[in-house]
């Protein structure tokens, strides 16, 4: 039997998965189990599917309930340090030494080579210390050796001082050909007055179209950016897409900057109101520029790709003038991000040889809450699309 269907099902692009498979996947991209990491008893805010509530459009059956009910718990998606740990599930949870919670799902994550797990427990993900220091475990290490944000805003000019415009709307289409200069350019897109305070280079084994998918969802965020979440706690709960254009993502009660310890950055950018302050905006510009947004500082990624599965990012971090030229410390800001950098690139490192499956021809299997990507999807695959008959 086996073998009849194997063999009916390779033209088909029949791969063998089976449930392990399935549950190792969902654990790392943080997909809850009906029954096992959620039950009718839980409220989405408390299994941690907040983004799908949409409570300005109006009344909904449950609105009520949801709105009078505390959230008494929450659901949230850790990985464990150890690569050897054996967790099944049902094991407690520490928070300084005592019980607070407990695990829902685990098991081993052979893409990011380390133990995901569910755990159920009161307070925010940012608060959650086990007894070994699986989550949020600071690390040793500095920014790396220089070579030299997300904004939901209508409309921002990006500049690094120093080539060709594009514009930055909100729609998330770039101005002309969208391009960004080439590597190693003085200048990124546009013209603006923030100075270049430093600038780092990444040579990515992974296809550009990759690395934008991996920026524009956090389901992986809980388990691979423990310092990340540990500033915005928002990320920690899986998120695949933001809450609405314009929203931004804000920052943890203890942290006062968008820094690797969270100490405060270099004062807000002259012109951002109350209502952005302490928040993260990000916005994607098609096809490869990623622009972060952030009270004191911007950061730009620009891609080049070099080969289907070579990209070259470069990454940029920008301050007022005066901060640059003061010759302030900038390592705690750039760490952080830095890290972050390293860590989505390993992912996707890592992901890249299943882009060659057949099954993975269609861009693989997306939920709805994953719309942005798949109409992403839809842009590159009109952008590459053949001219039709009348050569449109």
């Amino acid at each position: 039997m086996w073998d009849t269907l194997w063999e009916a099902g390779r033209e088909h692009g029949v791969i063998a998965a089976g449930r392990s498979a399935f549950n190792s996947l969902r654990l790392e991209k943080g997909y809850r189990a009906w029954g096992q990491d959620m039950t009718a008893e839980d409220s989405p805010y408390e299994a941690g599917l907040g983004f799908a509530v949409r409570t300005d459009k109006g009344d909904f059956t449950g609105r009520a309930e949801l709105e009078r009910r505390p959230v008494a718990r929450r659901l949230a998606c850790l990985a464990l340090d150890d690569p050897a740990a054996v967790v099944l599930g049902k094991e407690p949870v520490y928070v300084g030494g005592e019980p607070a919670g407990y695990v829902t799902s685990a098991g081993y994550g052979y893409t990011v080579g380390r133990v995901p797990r569910l755990d159920v427990r009161p307070g925010r993900a940012a608060d959650l210390r086990t007894q070994s220091g699986e989550h949020a475990r600071r690390r040793p290490g500095r920014a790396g050796p220089a070579d030299g944000g997300r904004a939901g805003v209508a409309r921002l000019c990006v500049g690094v001082p120093g080539g060709r415009a594009a514009v930055v709307r909100g729609d998330g289409r770039g101005g002309r050909d969208g391009a960004a200069g080439r590597p190693g350019s003085d200048r990124a897109d546009g013209a603006g007055e923030l100075a270049l305070g430093r600038r780092i280079s990444y040579d990515l084994k992974a296809n550009w179209k990759l690395i934008v998918e991996n920026f524009m969802e956090c389901y992986h965020c809980a388990t691979i950016h423990p310092e990340l979440t540990d500033v915005l706690p928002e990320f920690a709960e899986g998120f695949a897409a933001q809450y609405h254009v314009g929203h931004g993502a804000a920052f943890a009660d203890a942290a006062e900057g968008l820094t690797v310890d969270g100490s405060p950055g270099f004062g807000r950018i002259p012109g951002l109101g109350e209502e952005q302050d302490r928040r993260y905006f990000a916005v994607t510009v098609r096809p490869q520029v990623f622009v972060n947004l952030v009270p004191d500082h911007v950061i730009l990624h620009r891609m080049f790709p070099l080969a289907p599965d070579r990209t070259v990012v470069e990454c940029d971090w920008l301050y007022m003038p005066e901060v640059v030229a003061s010759g302030a410390d900038l390592e705690r800001s750039v760490e952080l991000c830095h890290r972050v950098n390293l860590q989505d690139f390993a992912a996707c490192e890592r992901t890249q040889p299943g882009m060659d499956s057949r099954a993975y021809r269609a861009g693989g299997v997306l939920v709805p809450s994953e719309h942005h990507i798949g109409a992403f999807h839809r842009w590159v695959a009109e952008a590459i699309a053949p001219p039709g008959p009348d050569g449109v």
